[in-house]
């Protein structure tokens, strides 16, 4: 199984990703955080093959926890579940060489690709959120 950690200060939010994360055969949500800061500590006693991390929370946010991870916890992989698609966003993700980034708007319908992409140490970016920041048909021939 590969082990995810959800980052997502709505509980609701975190509770549904869990229940569809549930529905695939392959992942196993081991833990939830409500915050950066929360889920930096998570990571002292559990480490997840792959954290699903949310941009804007409290205490910490998801820029501040990418950079962290990438810094202390190389081998696990974040892929970011944002409702924000817009450039800057994009751009500082890029920047915590985060593995892929899917827009909260289309969860049902791209997690578990982004997650069989990410798991394969290869990126997933959803082709919504590439079409907002001008990328739209990048890689395609």
């Amino acid at each position: 199984m590969i082990k995810i950690i959800i980052a997502d200060d709505h509980r609701i939010f975190r509770e549904g990703i869990r229940e569809l994360v549930s529905s695939f055969s392959r992942y196993e949500v081991i833990a939830e955080a409500s915050n950066g800061i929360e889920l930096m500590e998570l990571l002292t006693d559990k480490l997840p093959d792959i954290i699903l991390l949310d941009i804007f929370m409290p205490q910490m946010d998801g820029y501040q926890a990418a950079e962290m991870i990438r810094k202390k916890y190389p081998t696990v992989k974040v892929l970011v579940l944002s409702i924000f698609g817009d450039e800057g966003s994009y751009a500082k993700m890029i920047q915590a060489k985060v593995k892929g980034y899917v827009l909260k708007e289309d969860c049902d319908k791209e997690l578990e690709i982004a997650l069989d992409e990410v798991s394969q140490n290869r990126s997933y970016f959803s082709k919504e959120l590439l079409r907002r920041v001008g990328l739209n048909g990048v890689g395609e021939n």
